[in-house]
């Protein structure tokens, strides 16, 4: 984001990767391109496939991080249009990522709380807890998932999973801006050692509680063809080119002449006619593909 700074690379790291969770949980070519990647490396063993997986990720958010996007929005403007792409009814509901408009905008809470306060879209913030804790039943589903041991389940390694209930985001009673309630503390516990100690030792990478963040983009590579198949593909060209020119010049030839001697004939028709007869009377057929 433009006006975020380099001070706290950390909360912008976690920012970044959040953001990219966030992308694959909820934008349709995000989720699909991220569906496609974990479906070409099922069969590989979990250490394979995590490594793969991790790699990827990363890429991925170093990606969405250089983005235009966030390069010239400000976080208030950049709140607006996550919103206004992700949770409005009429977005939402096309979008591959489960869940409703509620739970969208918790997740953008989220988000942005992970920012330093400074830098944090707090109108936007405060009028999203206003207007949630105004919800009776929200607030009473949120206090019972406290009480839930169940809802600190979350699968940190799972790059299309975002935090559950009760992760939400609350004013800050210690001091300005927005923090996430409950405290982030505890997440590096469900990280899985193998995949943690990977990215870490990966110079790299730089590790937050939600994924790694690449130092490079995503990357594609370029097809590898065999002379044999640059040259059926020439082959092919070239027929296709001499079939279309043998049927459209022709008729070409026609058109021009018909324009070019309009008075010869009283109609359309007949001025086709005519054109098509006068170079063939005294060329024959190869005069279909002269100009003159």
């Amino acid at each position: 984001v433009e006006s975020l700074d380099d001070d706290d690379d950390d909360a912008h790291a976690a920012f970044t990767t959040y953001l990219t969770r966030f992308l694959i949980a909820y934008d349709p070519g995000v989720h699909q391109w991220w569906t496609g990647w974990t479906n070409k490396v099922a069969r590989l063993s979990d250490a394979e496939r995590a490594q793969k997986l991790t790699t990827q990720f990363a890429a991925l958010a170093n990606s969405i991080q250089q983005a235009q996007v966030l390069s010239t929005l400000s976080p208030d403007d950049l709140w607006d249009w996550l919103v206004q792409q992700y949770a409005s009814s009429s977005s939402s509901s096309s979008n591959s990522g489960a869940g409703n408009d509620e739970d969208v905008m918790r997740q953008i809470a989220i988000l942005f709380a992970l920012l330093p306060p400074a830098q944090q879209p707090t109108k936007c913030l405060a009028s999203h807890i206003k207007s949630r804790d105004g919800k009776t039943a929200q607030r009473e589903s949120s206090r019972r998932e406290l009480d839930n041991d169940a809802a600190w389940e979350w699968d940190a390694n799972n790059y299309a999973e975002l935090l559950p209930l009760p992760f939400r985001g609350e004013l800050n009673k210690k001091g300005p801006g927005v923090t996430i309630v409950p405290a982030l503390s505890s997440l590096s516990s469900l990280l899985d050692p193998a995949v943690s100690s990977a990215t870490t030792s990966n110079q790299q990478w730089l590790q937050t509680p939600f994924g790694p963040l690449g130092t490079s983009p995503l990357t594609r590579e370029l097809p590898k063809y065999s002379k044999e198949i640059y040259t059926l593909l020439g082959i092919s060209g070239a027929v296709g080119c001499a079939l279309t020119h043998s049927l459209v010049i022709p008729l070409d030839v026609v058109k021009t002449r018909a324009q070019t001697n309009p008075d010869e004939s009283s109609s359309s028709q007949e001025t086709a006619a005519a054109a098509a007869a006068t170079p063939r009377s005294y060329r024959g057929w190869c005069s279909f593909v002269w100009a003159n």
